[in-house]
């Protein structure tokens, strides 16, 4: 769950513009879960008035350094020595000699300086509590952080999460030794896919840090990740049971209108695509359609409720989206659903040109994140760049595969599959992509290496459907499901009417920080984790070199996903006792009772605080929803929700059910396979 697909940062009010990020003119409401300047960064960045900037504007912070780091090109090629130069923010405004350094992990999209700069920031308060130095680093190929001036094929061999890791491991190593730190104690920060490289990082550089909090963060790096789907259902159904019958029905006659060409040209009317349906209309132009009408749902759900900006906390919501799809006055549920459409505009189009348009060109999206030439890209280069790292690596792809929905059969697999052939080349077709994904599900292996982790989800958010709930006592891994919340909740400002589990949830993970912080050891000096695969071969004019390095293989453990079904809880209790391990702190435990938030307040509070039970296990109780318990093996056992007449062991949840068949199909597939 950063001008990519990751949230910006709000600061102050929502400026009268209405624009955040003026989406490109033939780029989809949201790609693949990245809204127009990405998944952690948009909206916050730009409300207080940067909003055509795509790097940033003026510096507010003059206590922030804006600096480069000479980091190496290919961290597998042993006899190169190319480097390039990655930038990152440092701000040491906080620190106060000790050695605690807060490290955030840039993502697929340029790295704003209020992340290292904005004091209303969760861990950047923690950083002024705590006396930590704190540095920002930007991800390699986004922003101004070019290893190559390049997006071709075989440059983006070498923008893969292995050397995205080893920039980090690298970067630290080279912190520690200008700064002279003689206890270092490094925690990493991030959200969304950043938040799934701060996990991945404590798994695979262990040495190097004492913790991570890894919010939003999808670990398990599914490739058919049709949950999305489910999720946007369950939060709609939550917020107005009769909005999910309504979603449907607009979908349901779309679909049957593009059946036929008197039914294409109502579209045409209605949605004023541009280009419109016509004669030589193909099955892919039909698809790109749908496929671009429910981004648009999702890019109404993922941010709901957040506290990134205005946009986020009140208009781009589930309540908001409901209440247009189910507005009676207007008759035709596919009007509704351009009233959606034109609401949404109104705060990301791009107020030179007109917004009324519904871009309708499969090729033209493709040929805008086709350019090669960095100099000539704009926010479609980051979108190429995110589109490359789900092609080769991390998958996502979002599609409506998952049988009867709201939204149809509307986005298959093979629109995404073909999708990335189309803007990589013929050398990645759907085995590649399929390949690639395998290996690095089995590389990563999360549940098994991580240790002191702090994993945030949102409950609201569909991201969370790829999250870890499985609780590890023995390892300090602490998931925490947020109720009535979505993408990254927990790293913003806090607002007034925000959904009030948050509270509990930022000191949950505040406690878990203090003890990293309290409880650590000088880490050593690891040597850089060998990649995915055994062989990196890396073929670049831009180089004008040919080289081949060899590794060692990762884990070959093929990984099944996740291993517990979640939902959005409409109603539970929860009790957790943190990682108690050795003490000179002693952890305290959480107790809160939630029901949904829907925009129009909720009842969570705050019920206990109590010191935690040294030597004993995390121990989650739900009673209205999932129930793990940590000791000598995570349990998982779910009962029935409230108003449920089956049986008591049955939990009617619709994500529940389909993530449990799911997973039994991924396991049988396993099997076969």
């Amino acid at each position: 769950m950063r001008n990519t697909l990751v949230l910006a940062l709000f600061i102050g009010s929502i400026s009268a513009t209405p624009l955040i990020f003026p989406r490109g003119k033939h780029r989809p409401p949201f790609l693949l879960g990245r809204p127009p300047g990405g998944q952690l960064r948009s909206s916050f960045y730009h409300a207080t008035g940067g909003q055509h900037s795509l790097v940033g504007d003026d510096n507010p912070y003059p206590w922030v350094e804006t600096l480069y780091f000479t980091q190496k090109l290919d961290h597998y090629n042993q006899t190169s020595r190319a480097t390039w130069q990655q930038k990152y923010y440092h701000n040491q405004k906080y620190y106060d000699g000790k050695g605690l350094i807060f490290l955030m992990i840039g993502g697929e999209g340029p790295e704003p300086i209020r992340w290292a700069g904005n004091p209303d920031v969760s861990y950047l308060k923690w950083a002024a509590e705590y006396g930590a130095m704190v540095f920002s680093l930007e991800h390699r190929f986004f922003g101004d952080s070019w290893p190559i001036k390049s997006m071709e094929y075989d440059a983006l061999k070498l923008c893969t999460t292995q050397q995205a890791l080893a920039d980090l491991a690298t970067f630290i190593m080279a912190m520690n030794k200008k700064y002279a730190f003689s206890n270092p104690r490094w925690v990493t920060f991030g959200g969304s896919y950043p938040g799934s490289l701060s996990a991945f990082f404590r798994a695979k550089y262990p040495d190097l840090t004492v913790g991570a909090i890894a919010s939003s963060a999808p670990v398990n790096l599914k490739l058919d990740f049709y949950e999305y789907a489910m999720v946007v259902e369950d939060d709609v159904t939550i917020t107005d049971p009769t909005c999910p019958g309504e979603i449907r029905k607009a979908f349901d006659a779309m679909q049957k209108l593009s059946l036929s060409a008197a039914g294409r040209e109502t579209l045409n009317t209605i949605w004023n695509l541009q280009p419109k349906f016509d004669t030589e209309t193909t099955k892919l132009d039909i698809t790109n359609f749908l496929a671009n009408v429910y981004s648009l749902f999702q890019g109404m759900i993922q941010y709901t409720y957040d506290g990134q900006s205005q946009m986020t906390q009140t208009n781009i919501t589930a309540r908001a989206l409901c209440n247009m799809m189910t507005n009676q006055s207007v008759a035709d549920p596919i009007q509704r659903a351009y009233n959606v459409w034109l609401w949404y505009q109104s705060f990301y189009g791009d107020p030179d040109s007109d917004i009324t348009i519904f871009p309708n060109s499969y090729w033209d999206m493709i040929s805008s994140m086709s350019m090669k030439n960095v100099n000539d890209m704009d926010e479609n280069g980051a979108d190429r760049g995110w589109m490359w790292l789900c092609c080769n690596e991390i998958g996502f792809l979002q599609t409506t595969d998952q049988g009867r929905n709201i939204f149809g059969a509307t986005v298959p697999l093979n629109y995404f599959l073909d999708m990335c052939t189309d803007l990589f080349g013929s050398a990645v077709t759907s085995d590649f992509v399929r390949d690639k994904n395998i290996d690095a599900e089995n590389f990563y292996q999360f549940a098994s290496e991580a240790t002191n982790i702090v994993l945030p989800n949102g409950s609201l958010d569909p991201w969370h459907a790829l999250g870890t709930y499985t609780v590890d006592a023995a390892n300090g891994v602490a998931p925490y499901l947020i109720n009535g919340t979505a993408h990254c909740s927990d790293m913003y400002p806090i607002y007034d009417g925000e959904p009030p589990a948050l509270v509990a949830a930022r000191l949950f993970i505040e406690q878990n920080l203090a003890y990293f912080i309290n409880n650590s050891t000088q880490p050593t000096i690891p040597t850089i984790v060998p990649p995915i695969s055994s062989t990196v071969s890396i073929s670049t004019a831009s180089l004008g070199t040919t080289t081949v390095a060899t590794m060692g293989t990762g884990p070959t453990t093929a990984n099944t996903g996740p291993t517990t079904a979640t939902t959005v809880n409409t109603e539970s209790t929860t009790t957790t006792t943190p990682n108690t391990g050795p003490t000179t702190t002693t952890m305290t435990t959480t107790t809160t009772t939630n029901t949904p938030y829907t925009g129009t307040g909720s009842t969570s509070t705050i019920t206990t605080m109590a010191p935690a039970t040294a030597g004993t296990g995390p121990t989650t109780t739900a009673g209205t929803g999932p129930t793990t318990t940590a000791g000598t093996g995570p349990t998982t056992t779910n009962t029935a929700n409230p108003g449920d007449s089956s049986s008591p062991t049955t939990t009617k949840s619709v994500t529940s059910v389909r993530f449990s068949f799911t997973l039994l199909l991924l396991s049988l597939i396993a099997l076969v396979l």
